[in-house]
């Protein structure tokens, strides 16, 4: 049986410390304290939940930057659509139609942002250039600092450097990596690690937590 002991624990360390600042209020709110507790009465369904398939259960951490080495965001999108179980809103900048995405009609608490030269917007999709770095970079820090511990995803990382170089995008990089930390997000990217150059990989090795991709056999 899988143990999701860890899981439960971060949960409930969450829940507690929610409510230690709801009943340290002048005005005790009963109605929204009972919502907390269902709130997080419906997390721990979800985490002890049995699961179907056998991918890992990975615990990020909150305030820490993640990177996966992949040709295509298939564990990049398992990781992001995990870590919002966990019951936190997301933005997803993606180079895919975000409507091509598995979990694109579930996922209704996710802004997607579509990297693509055609102007597009419809419900919670809107695109943006791929040379468009400084609006892009905007978006992700303007939804993080709406403080709800939000989960972003970052793929295409490959086509904004060919459209921007990769100093730019590793400034900005870093600059999203700093309002993760302070707003005690989690950032996910989704990289092809031997599209880069030896220093430039190095450079992200060393910026970010690597998640390691299980070899298929």
């Amino acid at each position: 049986m899988e143990d999701k002991s860890e899981l439960i624990i971060a949960l409930f360390k969450e829940m507690i410390g929610e409510l230690k600042s709801k009943l340290n209020e002048d005005e005790i709110n009963r109605d929204e304290i009972y919502s907390l507790l269902r709130t997080y009465e419906k997390k721990l369904g979800q985490i002890t939940k049995p699961r179907m398939d056998k991918k890992p259960d990975l615990l990020l951490n909150f305030g820490e930057s993640y990177m996966v080495d992949e040709e295509k965001p298939s564990m990049g999108f398992f990781i992001f659509k995990q870590a919002l179980d966990r019951g936190r809103g997301g933005i997803c900048i993606t180079r895919s139609h975000p409507e091509s995405i598995s979990f694109y009609k579930s996922a209704e608490n996710v802004k997607f942002i579509w990297l693509t030269s055609v102007t597009y917007m419809s419900g919670r999709v809107s695109s943006i250039q791929p040379n468009d770095l400084s609006l892009i970079t905007n978006a992700i820090n303007s939804f993080l600092r709406e403080g709800q511990k939000g989960i972003v995803l970052f793929d295409g990382i490959e086509l904004l450097i060919t459209n921007n170089g990769f100093d730019n995008i590793a400034k900005s990089l870093t600059t999203i990596k700093d309002n993760i930390r302070i707003n005690k997000g989690i950032m996910i990217i989704s990289i092809n690690l031997k599209t880069l150059k030896e220093e430039e990989k190095n450079f992200l090795l060393r910026e970010f937590n690597l998640i390691q991709v299980p070899a298929r056999t």
